[in-house]
């Protein structure tokens, strides 16, 4: 990609990381929900369970958008027919926001997999998670506006 362009081996490298990082967000729902039904009345008041899975859903979801939305503009200008399309600046940005909510998103599930959180904890965790993430949007876009070229596409 040095060369603002997205070469077919590139291409495929995406894909397969898309494929690998979507098999095993199926497999941590499909352990999560084991867990769950394992011991439902354990689970269903545990603060971080609950919270860790809404991380989950918001990563699910942030991946069905660069997956659906951002990857078939970035991958139309890889094909050779339509090397002229660029996907502008505006999904540039749109991937860069979507890259800063999935690594807080990543590190914040992490997180909660070594602390201990009452239900009564939730929403001031959650409150905090929102407060990274909006702080982590405004420096991917200021990153973007002042560290990638201008031109540069991806």
């Amino acid at each position: 990609m040095k060369d603002n362009e997205i070469s077919e081996w590139e291409f495929g490298v995406l894909r397969l990381f898309s494929e690998v990082i979507w098999f095993s967000l199926a497999i941590i729902i499909l352990t999560a929900l084991g867990i769950f039904f394992g011991d439902i009345k354990h689970y269903a008041y545990s603060g971080e369970f609950i919270l860790k899975m809404i991380f989950v859903g918001v990563i699910v979801a942030n991946g069905a958008v660069l997956n659906l939305y951002v990857m078939p503009r970035i991958l139309l200008s890889a094909k050779s027919e339509d090397r002229g399309y660029e996907p502008g600046r505006a999904v540039r940005k749109i991937s860069f926001a979507l890259g800063a909510i999935s690594l807080v998103s990543w590190f914040s599930a992490f997180f909660l997999g070594y602390v201990y959180l009452p239900l009564a904890d939730v929403p001031r965790l959650f409150f905090i998670y929102v407060a990274l993430v909006f702080c982590a949007i405004i420096v991917s876009q200021i990153v973007e506006s002042r560290f990638v070229p201008a031109r540069r596409t991806f």
